[in-house]
């Protein structure tokens, strides 16, 4: 067995999509970052953009259920938000700074990218869409 496959750790759930489930969420993803001891930048970072991709499935999917899986392996902390309904878009996709929402996945880019790591959205051809994010559990130095 190698190094980085002692070291992968996965956790799964699939609930039902309610307005708590991002706090749910957010719950759980403390409890694996304490079990996993993913270092504090890193784990502020996933609790916000766990929270994001849960309050984008209950406003815009029309889902019924959303999907968590958290992981590590080697040194990255994998996030990813699955839903089951239709993509809607209630806001521009480039909204003006005055406007109060929509900029929340411009937000989970930013914080992906302030650990060293990156942020997206897959829409499967089996439908639904899949929000994920992988985070450096190294923590950067700035100068």
């Amino acid at each position: 067995m190698t190094e980085a496959a002692r070291h992968r750790r996965q956790m799964a759930c699939m609930v039902e999509l309610t307005q708590q489930t991002a706090g749910d969420f957010r719950q759980i993803g403390r409890l694996a970052a304490r079990i996993w001891h993913v270092p504090k930048p890193t784990t502020d970072a996933a609790l916000v953009i766990l929270s994001e991709y849960a309050a984008n499935a209950w406003q815009h999917s029309g889902s019924e259920e959303v999907a968590l899986r958290l992981s590590t392996s080697g040194s990255l902390l994998s996030v990813a938000v699955r839903d089951f309904g239709a993509w809607h878009t209630k806001q521009a996709s480039h909204p003006e700074w005055w406007h109060e929402g929509g900029r929340g996945l411009a937000v989970v880019r930013r914080l992906a990218q302030e650990t060293g790591g990156s942020a997206g959205c897959h829409h499967p051809r089996s439908g639904g869409t899949i929000a994920w994010a992988h985070l450096c559990l190294r923590t950067r130095t700035t100068t």
